[in-house]
């Protein structure tokens, strides 16, 4: 799923010039990464309150903690990576993948992503300060950067509900009360469909 705009041009030049400034990035070759440590612990902090301030957001994740494996990773003129899985990054339960774009897409080729789904492959080519996010079962490989870079920052989340289809029914759900409720008013049937949504939080989170 990707969200547009999910921060603005100004907080993505901000965040972008204090990732590539850290002494602890070094710019080798073609890929570059840069895994967030304690030094920059008010970004990670940072990040996990704009995501829980989004309300669309915040509703599809449904974060069960902060998010942990953050980096920034640069690909330069030529880079490409193979198929990858978000679980492979770390020993924690990892649900889903974010991917946070710094570049505006305009200023690079190619440099796509392919997210290798069940039923196909989605390419995505996020803009500046759109947020991409997907399950981390899926399989994400990046396509060759053809002249300029693209910048992006990755991290994994655990969510409260583990399963991803039980967590989209979840949000299909709540999107629907909420775009009821925003046409018609505190109706008792918008009330019983809240409460239809706690059950299922409720029996999901326990699966």
């Amino acid at each position: 799923m990707l969200f547009r705009k999910f921060i603005n041009e100004e907080s993505c030049d901000l965040l972008r010039n204090a990732l590539l400034e850290s002494p602890d990035f070094e710019n080798t070759g073609s890929v570059s990464v840069l895994k967030i440590g304690r030094s920059l612990s008010s970004l990670i902090k940072g990040l996990t309150e704009r995501l829980m301030e989004n309300p669309v957001v915040s509703s599809y994740l449904l974060l069960d903690g902060g998010v942990f494996d953050i980096r920034m990773i640069r690909y330069g003129d030529g880079a490409q990576t193979d198929i990858k899985y978000g679980y492979d990054v770390t020993r924690a339960r990892s649900d889903l993948t974010l991917t946070l774009f710094l570049s505006k897409a305009h200023t690079y080729g190619g440099g796509e992503h392919e997210i290798i789904t069940y039923e196909g492959t989605n390419v995505v080519k996020g803009d500046l300060g759109d947020l991409s996010i997907h399950p981390a079962r899926y399989g994400h490989r990046v396509r060759q950067v053809i002249g300029g870079e693209s910048i992006v920052l990755t991290g994994s989340v655990r969510s409260q509900i583990s399963d991803d289809n039980n967590r989209h029914i979840l949000f299909r759900l709540r999107s629907v009360a909420e775009s009821l409720q925003t046409e018609l008013g505190d109706k008792e049937e918008i009330f019983s469909l809240r409460q239809i949504y706690n059950e299922l939080h409720r029996t999901f989170s326990s699966t």
